[in-house]
């Protein structure tokens, strides 16, 4: 074989396994966002309405119908702070949530009068006085993965907060965690409904296994 012949081999082959990674990497790509997805982020206190009226559970799938949050920005409250991020996943979206602020007396006591008075298919949020640092008006408690409450975390302080994820890197901070909730959602095996199951204002109905006494499956309804 001729020295031009084997050049041109060994381009031929260079050039099929070029080929070969393209078309690997593009399938890869592809598989990686359709189970992944996009993330979207926002630190802006503007962004409050967008985000309920846009990240909903109907529209995204978060197990969430924000019924702890206050339905409009609050005007008038002051050292205001927000983070969201919302991740899809293979399945359903990753999303983390807060909102703190800071309300007058007035507005407070309005907040927290409105909290004591959610309710939503027959029940009202849960007062959690064990499992946080401040007393906690609850609608999901690890739920599906899922955590939603609003913390009474002092002087007239309020801080809102979603936790759809079984992540640990968290922006949270430590103070305003569940104490449950490393036990309730670092789970290894995501078909286990004992794990899975927690308490939610938002359960509509749900099917137990007559012979175990396990949750089988629940229904929900997420909106407000």
């Amino acid at each position: 074989m001729s020295k031009k012949k084997k050049v041109l081999i060994g381009l031929g082959i260079a050039a099929a396994v070029l080929i070969f990674l393209a078309i690997a990497a593009g399938v890869i790509f592809a598989i990686y966002s359709f189970f992944v997805g996009s993330t979207v982020e926002f630190t802006d206190p503007a962004q409050y309405e967008t985000i309920l009226s846009e990240y909903t559970n109907e529209k995204t799938g978060v197990h969430t119908g924000y019924i702890v949050y206050p339905e409009s920005y609050p005007k008038n409250a002051r050292e205001v702070s927000l983070y969201f991020k919302m991740s899809e996943t293979f399945d359903e979206p990753a999303c983390e949530f807060e909102f703190e602020c800071v309300y007058s007396d007035k507005d407070y006591a309005a907040e927290v009068d409105r909290l004591k008075n959610i309710t939503k298919n027959g029940q009202k949020l849960r007062v959690d006085t064990k499992n946080y640092k401040y007393p906690a008006y609850v609608a999901s408690d690890a739920d599906a993965y899922t955590y939603e409450y609003a913390l009474l975390a002092g002087k007239n302080r309020i801080v809102y907060v979603l936790l759809a994820t079984t992540g640990n890197k968290l922006h949270l901070s430590p103070d305003y965690m569940p104490k449950n909730y490393y036990k309730k959602t670092d789970v290894t095996n995501i078909y286990d409904t004992d794990e899975v199951f927690g308490w939610s204002i938002y359960m509509t109905d749900e099917t137990v296994n007559k012979k175990t006494g396990r949750i089988e499956s629940r229904e929900y309804d997420y909106s407000r």
